[in-house]
């Protein structure tokens, strides 16, 4: 072999070996042919992950020997379709887009349960509930046989236990204190009224002590748990529980009230069926200006407060208005129009809804933001803990709806049942839901699967694992 071709084959393999070593270190870094544009790019990857863990991964619908969590590399920038699948579980797919050296990430992917009525509490008819403030507890009435009962439910850990029964008596109304440690009770009976307070901390009763010169007609909670307020023909009275004094606060003709933020929020009864919001101040006992004073209709009532606001919502009308201090807020009065139920989410946000529509309101932000419309009627709805989920009820059925804008929202059915369902509540860790019916409470398990339901026993499969079960038997037994 001659000097020039000994050189030739030498400069061959340093050409070779910087080509391949460069081809090469592209490679590692992630670049690729893309066949479909024609051009080399840098690859990119999807994270999937899942609530609960070890869902199958599927990429455009071919499943891959991974489960969640699982991170997906080396993909051509492109849109794939993620699929996430699980057993007792529905599955729950997207459109991403994977962008070159960039990890695209599936979320927090809340997969559901198949559907399920879930396990019926058999208490009977709910005449009325009431959920605590910090969402622990319920309070239910039902009517077995004559009377009243009054039912106290762990949220959390599905425990309940009967606190009151009435025979003669009926409990017209429950509230619970701020602090959700005590439950103001109403009794009638004929036309005699008393109040109760029970008392989660020491598991007692005690009655309300009121004057027996005062006609009162009803008692409100106030900021303080030993403060309550009560009502007269035309009187508002303070009790004070820790002195066992009474002290009258205004001389008003008031059709409901609430006391909020030192504040009492009056709905007074005016002239003809005029229904006037007035505010008076408890420190000073003098009426606060309120700019633009709504004009209310007469089936009005308020709502439960978080600790800046207190709705007020108008029935007739259809229009919710938040009610804030005129002494430090300078739009004391929001109206939000076309609102039939709500929901709180924290102290900046609320669900809205109306007949067919969803809607999320941010407090700092003073406008609806639209969520999703549906062909039927919608009840209710409702946030899921902090997941970007939504809970929403249309007549017998409850649906999860995602909020992730990616490619269309998906919805899941989680529970069907034979009657409207009138209320659902949920647990504050969002394990369970409780469904109050016409007919009963149902508990629905929203993190595990429901077990499958056996086969009939006319069944092909019920027939086989008869045989089984059969053939299995020790012989002379």
């Amino acid at each position: 072999m001659t000097i020039g071709s000994r050189r030739f084959l030498y400069l061959s393999f340093i050409f070779v070996f910087i080509v391949a070593g460069s081809a090469l270190l592209f490679f590692l870094q992630g670049y690729r042919f893309n066949t479909d544009k024609g051009k080399i790019e840098r690859t990119g990857a999807i994270q999937a992950d899942s609530l609960p863990e070890g869902a199958v991964v599927v990429l455009n619908e071919q499943p891959l020997d991974r489960i969640t969590p699982a991170t997906i590399l080396s993909l051509r920038p492109n849109d794939y379709q993620l699929e996430l699948k699980l057993d007792g579980f529905q599955p729950w797919h997207k459109n991403l887009t994977v962008s070159p050296a960039a990890v695209t990430f599936s979320g927090p992917v809340r997969l559901w349960p198949n559907s399920t009525i879930g396990t019926a509490l058999k208490v009977g008819h709910v005449t009325a509930s009431y959920l605590s403030p910090n969402g622990e507890n319920l309070l239910y009435l039902t009517q077995p046989s004559g009377g009243t009962e009054l039912w106290l439910l762990n949220l959390t850990s599905g425990q309940d236990r009967l606190l009151q029964r009435t025979a003669a008596t009926e409990i017209t109304n429950v509230e619970w204190a701020i602090t959700s440690r005590e439950v103001l009770l109403q009794e009638r009976e004929n036309n005699t009224i008393d109040w109760h307070i029970f008392s989660l901390e020491t598991n007692s009763w005690e009655s309300l002590p009121l004057p027996t010169e005062l006609q009162v007609n009803a008692v409100h909670w106030g900021d303080e748990r030993h403060l309550l307020y009560a009502t007269t023909a035309g009187e508002l009275y303070e009790l004070n529980r820790r002195t066992q004094s009474t002290k009258l606060v205004w001389r008003e003709r008031l059709q409901d009230y609430r006391v909020h933020d030192g504040l009492v929020f009056g709905l007074a009864r005016g002239t003809g069926e005029a229904i006037d919001l007035k505010v008076l101040n408890l420190a000073n006992l003098q009426l606060v200006p309120l700019p633009n004073s709504p004009t209310l209709s007469t089936t009005v009532f308020f709502m439960p407060a978080n600790e800046e606001w207190l709705p007020l919502f108008d029935y007739d009308r259809h229009a919710l208005y938040l009610l804030h201090s005129p002494l430090t807020a300078t739009e004391p009065v929001r109206r939000i129009p076309e609102v039939t139920a709500t929901h709180w989410v924290n102290e900046h946000e609320l669900v809205i809804t109306n007949n067919f529509e969803i809607w999320l309101y941010e407090l700092t932000e003073q406008a609806p933001k639209f969520v999703e419309r549906l062909s039927s009627p919608l009840s209710g709805a409702q946030r899921y803990a902090e997941e970007p989920y939504l809970l929403f009820v249309s007549g017998g059925e409850i649906w999860a709806l995602e909020l992730d804008e990616r490619d269309a929202r998906q919805r899941w059915l989680l529970a069907k049942y034979d009657q409207d369902v009138q209320a659902m509540f949920l647990s504050p860790t969002g394990e369970t839901l409780i469904v109050q019916t016409a007919n009963d409470l149902y508990r629905v398990d929203l993190t595990v699967a429901p077990p499958a339901a056996e086969p009939p026993a006319s069944s092909p499969a019920a027939t086989i694992q008869k045989y089984l079960h059969l053939s299995n038997r020790p012989s002379g037994g």
